[in-house]
Parts: C-alpha cells; sequence; structure tokens
C-alpha cells in the first residue's frame, strides 16, 4: 500500500471508546511503515465567576497519570508493530490544542474515535471530533464505535470503499486518497451518485395522462455516470476493481447510508475549502452519514486546485442539497 500518512495521529482520553481508534492507526501504520503519535491533551477551562477554586495538586497528579498512561501504550503499540511510537501530553482546549497540534508536527492523518448513533457521555470524542472536523486541514479518519471499532481488524482492512462524488475535481482526489488505504488486488471502490427526479404528478382530472416531474433526470442521470467513469477509469487501468452507481433519492444523506450497509468498510468523503468547516456544512450531508454509520469515514479538505474548476464543467449538488455549499465536494 502506497502512503500518504507518513504520521498518523492518534487523540487519546484515556477511555477505551476513544482506544477503539488505535487498531485502524496501527493497521494503517504497521502496512505502510508510519510513525505514530499519540496525543493527550489536559482540558484547562478558564474558571467560572464565583465558581469553587479547583484543586490545581489534583489536576496535576491527574495530568501525570493520563501522561504514564499513554506512555504506557505507545511503549506497548511500539512493542507489537515494530514501529516508531510517541506520547504527547498537552495542555489547554482539547479541540483547538488537537487541530494546533496537528499543524505544529506536521501530522498526515488524524485517528479518532466519535460517540455513537445515540450519543456516548463519558469521553470527550463527540464535540471534540466535531471541532476538529470543522478546523483541521489533515485529513482525518472518524472510527465509530460498533462492530467495525473491535480489537482487531481484519486483511485486507478495507475491503470495500464508498466514494459519495458529486463534482469531478474533488472526486477524483477522493479515488487517490482510497487507493492509499485500500489493498491491490484486494479492495473494491464504489463511486456513488445521488440524483433526484421531481415526483410524476397525479392527473388533475380523471382519465387525463400524469405530467412529467423532471423532463431532466435521464440526461442528468446520464452526466452523472459519465463523471463517474471518468473518475474510475484511471484506477480500472491500474488494475483497481471499481464499480459506479447512480441512485435515485429525494437526499443524499439517506441514499448514502442506505449503500453503505452493503458490506462497506469506509466512506471517503472531500470536503470544500472555501466553505467547508462552517455548522451549516457539517449540519448537511457529512454530518447526517458521519452520525448515522458505524462504517469508519475518511474526511478531507479537498484542494483548491482541484475546486477551481472550468467554465462549464459538470458540477451538480447531491440530491436534495442546496449547490456548492452541500456539505460533500
Amino acid at each position: 500500500m502506497n502512503t500518504d500518512y507518513p504520521l498518523i495521529m492518534i487523540p487519546l482520553d484515556g477511555s477505551t471508546t476513544a482506544e477503539r481508534a488505535l487498531p485502524f492507526a496501527g493497521a494503517i501504520a504497521r502496512r505502510a511503515g508510519s510513525r505514530m503519535e499519540l496525543v493527550y491533551v489536559h482540558d484547562e477551562e478558564l474558571p467560572v465567576a464565583n465558581a469553587p477554586t479547583l484543586d490545581t495538586g489534583w489536576e496535576d497528579e491527574r495530568t501525570v497519570e493520563m501522561a504514564r498512561a499513554i506512555r504506557t501504550v505507545a511503549e506497548r503499540l511500539a512493542r507489537e508493530s515494530g514501529l516508531g511510537v510517541t506520547a504527547v501530553t498537552l495542555r489547554g482546549h482539547i479541540g483547538s490544542s488537537l487541530v494546533q497540534h496537528a499543524i505544529a508536527s506536521a501530522a498526515d492523518l488524524i485517528v479518532m474515535t466519535t460517540h455513537g448513533r445515540s450519543g456516548f457521555s463519558h469521553a470527550w470524542f463527540g464535540s471534540v471530533a466535531e471541532h476538529v472536523i470543522h478546523s483541521a486541514t489533515t485529513p482525518v479518519l472518524v472510527v465509530r464505535p460498533g462492530d467495525h471499532a473491535r480489537a482487531d481488524v481484519p486483511e485486507p482492512l478495507f475491503r470495500h470503499v464508498l466514494l459519495p462524488i458529486d463534482r469531478e475535481h474533488s472526486g477524483v482526489e477522493a479515488m487517490q486518497r482510497a487507493l492509499t488505504l485500500g489493498t491491490p488486488g484486494r479492495t473494491t471502490y464504489t463511486l456513488l451518485t445521488v440524483v433526484s427526479a421531481l415526483p410524476v404528478l397525479p392527473p388533475l382530472y380523471p382519465g387525463e395522462g400524469a405530467l412529467a416531474g423532471d423532463p431532466d433526470f435521464e440526461r442528468r442521470g446520464a452526466d452523472a455516470s459519465a463523471l463517474l467513469e471518468r473518475i474510475a477509469a484511471p484506477a480500472r487501468t491500474a488494475g483497481a476493481a471499481t464499480e459506479v452507481r447512480v441512485v435515485t433519492h429525494e437526499r443524499a444523506a439517506p441514499a448514502i447510508l442506505q449503500v453503505a450497509e452493503s458490506g462497506i468498510d469506509l466512506i471517503v468523503i472531500p470536503t470544500h475549502p472555501r466553505s467547508s468547516f462552517s455548522r451549516a456544512l457539517l449540519g448537511s450531508v457529512v454530518d447526517k452519514v458521519m452520525r448515522g454509520t458505524t462504517v469508519p469515514l475518511l474526511l478531507f479538505r479537498a484542494s483548491e486546485a482541484l475546486e477551481a474548476l472550468p467554465a462549464g464543467a459538470l458540477r451538480q449538488p447531491f440530491a436534495g442539497e442546496a449547490g456548492p455549499d452541500s456539505g460533500l465536494a
């Protein structure tokens, strides 16, 4: 497997939920020869007015205890993998500290856990994961607690990768990133576009024919299929098993989730550089997919150069989403 991820950063908080990211990070690192860095952040929120003073001695003791625990995990991973594994303890706001450290350490990939479908209150990986995804320029592999987040991982790690696509250039980048995580000859890549058709209206009076609601539906479907075929072609030439799917649905997120239930091991989703990581963006397709699936997701900020499409290029939003700020590339 080729690697774009020489340094993999794994945020931990001392919980077993957070550590469920380790098997995935470890599997990627072993196959790619990556270094791993485990990061714990001691949250130092400013004291609230009239609130009791914190016991700083207890806080320092807790920090030392967690730093020791993270180092122990790092030493175990280093022994098991034979790779370089380091442990870092930071102080500050957790989400911001993680994003800043990813930049300072030149991390190539962040692998972290977030809450389950019904929420998870013990660890901070609900709001923190959202903050990191909002703000980081580093690609983030989000692992969800559930069937996929187990102590062992299969080989190949990702046997079937789903790529929801609606723009050609960021779709090409998504395909390239997916290939770095797949296993040559053993991973299948499904390129998916969701198109919508207006409902067929019932006749106004008995005996009249129904009124077609979307005369351009067939053309849009054909354009979407051609888009996916163009993106898939180089990977097919290189021997990768690829398939294209154009599905009809009123909304993109439910369609993606439905396809993801069919043996998908990883979803790769690019996000926009201009309006990316706003509340509106993550409140749409990306957020709905992230909250609705237990399948790991690779989220990355599509490069601006790839999004600078020439005039007249195909650039069609996903079904039921609002234009270029739909939340996907």
